[in-house]
């Protein structure tokens, strides 16, 4: 079954439920008609019986079947309580029969009952009750009823439902064919669209403009569309960018390399040569080095890690006694409380390293790192008196490649981010007077 098409087992899924339902309903409606037939053909007795008064009527045996009108008509019999007179309004019954009456009349004990018993293939329904005639003498009246009346009526009805259902059930399976292609119809157009974009073909948009849980799927599929893309233009440019830093460096290392072999020294000297190649060879080492960890965050991001409780402030204290030292020239200026977060300690190094050697890189004297704790979170700001950011960069300053006038690589703001997303933190830039800030967002360990 369920290696068969969609459409075929929600076909088959509604024409079984549907024909399910039919066989209930055929086993059920006959007695459930027949009983509702019966009771209301006892009802119509006992009216019928109220406005009847017993007569004077000579018995004579009924042998033959009862005709169309007695049928369908309330047929009436007097017994007197002796049992010695007999009175029929209406069509006449068997001698045995009406013995079997009296007998039912002398034991019966309530005021009124109902009865029915089987004469030759016919069925008698009647009630007896106990009267007085006009003269206040004691009578026993017995309506009946025929049931062939019910019979006829039953099997008529069921015929014509049957009928209604049989045009129901065909309906419904026809129905199911077509709702199921309808159904259908947008998971093809949703798989020829996977297919699509795994095959990187990521500029066809999927919009089914529905509010169902398709719709949904449809919406999901065409986020991730969206997302591959994006990732797949960033990867693009990042090759293009790779592949340009690195070639120069490598260019410049082979050509002083070769200029070394031949006993030629572009910088005089071939000790300047090699400082070349030293200088040219660290650059692109930090670069990969760069990618690597870029590479190794992106990975980080897809697992679910387990976080350790991390003092920001330390982390802060030991980056800038370690970094400072680069520049003396440049005055660091710190102002921090304790603040402590949930985190990855190595990747928070990191951040804080480049944090400050960005700062380093732009200041012209001083740099101000300062914590304030506001509403749960821990807001942290490195301040330096460098010059201001183009307006038009700060939007993409911290993806991959944006780099600043004095920028090395472009990869150090972009690794800036991606950890602080990895710590549900958030980062911006922002020109001040006099300098430049940037504002680090964290929210605040729950450990006590």
């Amino acid at each position: 079954m369920k290696n068969r098409p969609l459409f075929v087992q929600i076909s088959l899924l509604f024409t079984g439920l549907v024909v399910f339902m039919g066989i209930v309903f055929f086993l059920v409606i006959p007695t459930t008609l027949q009983s509702f037939f019966t009771s209301e053909m006892f009802k119509t007795i006992e009216e019928s019986q109220l406005s009847q008064t017993a007569g004077n009527y000579n018995i004579k045996e009924l042998d033959q079947q009862p005709n169309q009108q007695e049928i369908r008509s309330v047929q009436d019999v007097f017994i007197t309580v002796d049992g010695q007179d007999i009175s029929f309004d209406g069509g006449k019954l068997p001698f045995r029969i009406v013995q079997l009456l009296y007998k039912q009349a002398k034991l019966q004990t309530a005021n009124e009952q109902r009865y029915h018993t089987t004469v030759g293939n016919q069925e008698l329904l009647y009630v007896i009750r106990p009267v007085k005639d006009k003269y206040g003498n004691d009578w026993y009246q017995i309506s009946y009823l025929w049931d062939t009346y019910r019979k006829e009526l039953v099997k008529t009805l069921l015929v014509k439902i049957f009928m209604i259902f049989a045009f129901i059930i065909i309906g419904a399976i026809i129905l199911s064919f077509i709702f199921s292609k309808m159904l259908i119809k947008p998971l093809e157009k949703i798989n020829r669209h996977v297919k699509m974009i795994a095959g990187r073909r990521l500029n066809t948009s999927l919009l089914l403009n529905r509010g169902d849980e398709i719709g949904k799927l449809a919406e999901s599929i065409e986020e991730m569309r969206v997302q591959l893309k994006k990732q797949d233009e960033f990867q693009q440019t990042m090759l293009q960018h790779v592949s340009h830093d690195l070639k120069t460096p490598i260019m410049v290392i082979r050509s002083y390399a070769e200029a070394l072999k031949e006993g030629v020294h572009p910088t005089g000297s071939p000790l300047g040569t090699a400082e070349v190649i030293e200088q040219e060879a660290d650059k692109l080492g930090q670069k990969i080095k760069g990618l690597l960890y870029l590479t190794k965050l992106d990975y980080l991001s897809q697992l679910t890690r387990s976080l350790e409780t991390v003092f920001l402030n330390d982390i802060m204290e030991d980056v800038m006694v370690r970094l400072k030292a680069t520049n003396k020239n440049i005055k660091v200026k710190s102002a921090i409380e304790e603040v402590k977060v949930e985190g990855d300690s190595e990747q928070l190094t990191v951040l804080f390293e480049n944090l400050l050697d960005n700062a380093l890189k732009y200041a012209k004297s001083e740099i101000v790192i300062s914590t304030e704790i506001q509403d749960g979170k821990a807001f942290i700001r490195c301040f330096n008196d460098g010059e201001h950011i183009e307006e038009e960069l700060l939007p993409s300053l911290f993806q991959p490649y944006i780099k600043g006038k004095k920028g090395n690589f472009g990869l150090g703001l972009a690794i800036i981010k991606r950890i602080t997303d990895l710590h549900q933190a958030e980062v911006y830039a922002k020109n001040e007077e006099n300098g430049v800030s940037f504002i680090l967002i964290f929210p605040l360990s729950n450990e006590a």
